[in-house]
């Protein structure tokens, strides 16, 4: 059971000013930025734990809270920070095999996710990303540990672009390594979606992979991939819990000028 989060100002003497008591809430870090103060947190959703923030006055009394949907599985909140007035997340999630995958998350200041990726593959039993430090060229570069099977333990690092994407190949789930015959864009599943939906495609050779996602007006909302990649099949999610009912289209282009593009249909 979560305990209830106390957070609390002090003078330079070390006298109260204040105290305030918030049911629900493991406060974990927090922040001042301009006239408020954002606290990262943890909080629960049912039986799930799941990774939450609190926007506050400077007296400490809550604006709002936002948590962050679990997808029935539990969100280990591991850092927080703000950096050019975006919330930067790093968290672990649990899996029905009994791994943990270290995941970050981007987001505006009334917490609208812009992106989120996962930064650990299939080599590892478990990764926890424990700090995270914003530089100067608008990069991110997050830091921790994590468990390689069978029992080698690492300390390991990721650095990706302010909207968390990296040239290293752990943002996707590579499904199959055999060689395709052709370069090619699958439809997702489910489709119709709601909340979140599979999108699979495979390479015939090695090449640099765009993929996209649009509305229907044209108007680009989200870059899931921006990479190199080897000849294979592999999966990604998009999650569009931000997003209104309607269609949209995942568009994928590779530097040896292939393109495809399927429609989507979001239903809430």
């Amino acid at each position: 059971m979560l305990s209830n989060m106390i957070i609390f100002c002090i003078n330079n003497l070390g006298d109260s000013l204040w105290q305030k008591t918030y049911n629900g809430f493991q406060g974990k870090k927090i922040v001042k930025l301009n006239q408020n103060y954002f606290i990262g947190c943890s909080s629960g959703d049912s039986s799930n734990e799941q990774v939450s923030f609190m926007k506050t006055d400077l007296n400490g009394d809550s604006i709002f809270t936002r948590r962050f949907p679990v997808n029935g599985r539990d969100n280990y909140f591991n850092s927080f920070t703000i950096a050019s007035n975006k919330l930067i997340f790093s968290y672990a999630r649990d899996s029905s095999f009994g791994l943990a995958n270290s995941y970050g998350l981007i987001t505006d200041l009334n917490g609208n996710i812009i992106n989120q990726k996962v930064f650990t593959n299939s080599s590892f039993v478990w990764g926890s990303l424990r700090a995270i430090v914003p530089i100067a060229n608008g990069d991110i570069l997050f830091a921790g540990t994590g468990q390689l099977q069978p029992s080698a333990r690492v300390i390991y690092a990721v650095r990706t672009d302010s909207l968390l994407n990296t040239s290293e190949y752990i943002g996707i789930e590579q499904i199959s390594s055999n060689v395709p015959k052709s370069f090619y864009l699958f439809n997702n599943y489910p489709n119709p979606f709601n909340s979140n939906t599979n999108i699979e495609f495979q390479l015939s050779k090695r090449a640099f992979i765009m993929l996209q996602i649009f509305d229907i007006n044209g108007k680009l909302l989200d870059v899931l991939e921006n990479e190199y990649l080897n000849s294979g099949r592999y999966k990604t999610q998009w999650y569009a819990n931000n997003y209104s009912s309607g269609v949209y289209f995942v568009k994928m282009t590779s530097d040896f000028k292939e393109t495809y593009s399927i429609k989507m249909l979001l239903i809430k």
